[in-house]
């Protein structure tokens, strides 16, 4: 008997002690996602990642190793700035970052805090392997899209955004006009990110779609608790991001931000931003990803 092709893959990232435990449940956002997409006739999978696959025997989280996961994603921030702007980061952009790396070794002085930060370390790579596993399902599953979303994923009003994804998917099946990459979350404005210059509105009579959506020139990442994915584009992705070490450690953000500046010329499409996107982070922005404009 042959299997019918998936239309949307759906994955979760969780972990055994998340604050968020009601998303793995059936009336968590990634089921019900999937329960409406079902719904309109589109088939779906559900895959939940809800245990931690690296301890930190796996990694190095002494004192210099946590020292280079700051240097390489404040790294990693510079040149994400230079890859929006199309220019090289200003002097004083530069005594910004390095003020900034200075503040944040100084803070690796007690004990304590070294501790915290290499715990931090092991949660930060855990989720990195979460997405990659999820991506590489994904992959093998041959769907022609996939949301991943993070735990702290929500949506002021469930029912509302899976009715307005199932839109949208109806829309963009039978548009020429379809996204390589969407972003439905965000924790920071779109000044914030400083990429307002890259952005075109998609609003037409001709695609009355659900949201507020505007189509970047480059590939943009906001934050990444929920994305979703075209196949080419996500199989292109992963590629590049299987090929980058993972250690040092960076938070999954700047580690598909750097990825997407790798395969810059090889990745198809154009990414979609929706602002004010209908899902919203509701851990808050850990400091470690703060953005802000050069």
């Amino acid at each position: 008997m042959v299997s019918l092709p998936i239309d949307v893959f759906v994955g979760l990232v969780t972990h055994p002690r998340t604050r968020f435990p009601e998303s793995r449940t059936q009336e968590g956002l990634a089921a019900s996602v999937s329960r409406a997409l079902n719904n309109r006739g589109l088939r779906t999978e559900v895959s939940v990642l809800d245990e931690d696959t690296i301890s930190s025997h796996d990694l190095d989280t002494s004192a210099a190793a946590i020292r280079e996961s700051i240097k390489a994603e404040l790294d990693i921030e510079l040149r994400w700035r230079e890859y929006l702007s199309g220019r090289p980061p200003s002097p004083a952009l530069r005594l910004v970052m390095r003020g900034r790396r200075i503040k944040r070794n100084f803070a690796l002085t007690s004990k304590r805090r070294n501790a915290l930060a290499a715990r931090m370390l092991t949660r930060l790579a855990n989720i990195e392997a979460a997405h990659l596993t999820l991506m590489e399902q994904a992959v093998q599953s041959e769907a022609r899209w996939t949301l991943i979303l993070e735990d702290d994923a929500i949506a002021a009003d469930p029912k509302l955004f899976t009715e307005q994804l199932g839109q949208l998917l109806d829309l963009i099946r039978h548009s020429p006009s379809t996204p390589a990459m969407m972003n439905l979350s965000e924790s920071f404005s779109l000044d914030q990110l400083g990429i307002t210059h890259l952005l075109t509105s998609q609003t037409s009579e001709k695609f009355n779609h659900p949201w507020n959506i505007s189509a970047s020139t480059r590939h943009v990442t906001n934050t990444v608790c929920a994305v979703l994915y075209d196949r080419e584009f996500l199989t292109e992705l992963l590629s590049t991001m299987q090929a980058i070490s993972m250690e040092p450690v960076v938070p999954i953000d700047f580690k598909i931000n750097e990825a997407l500046m790798q395969a810059k010329d090889k990745l198809p499409g154009v990414t979609w931003v929706c602002s004010p996107a209908p899902l919203q982070q509701a851990s808050g922005v850990p400091r470690a990803t703060t953005k802000f404009v050069s």
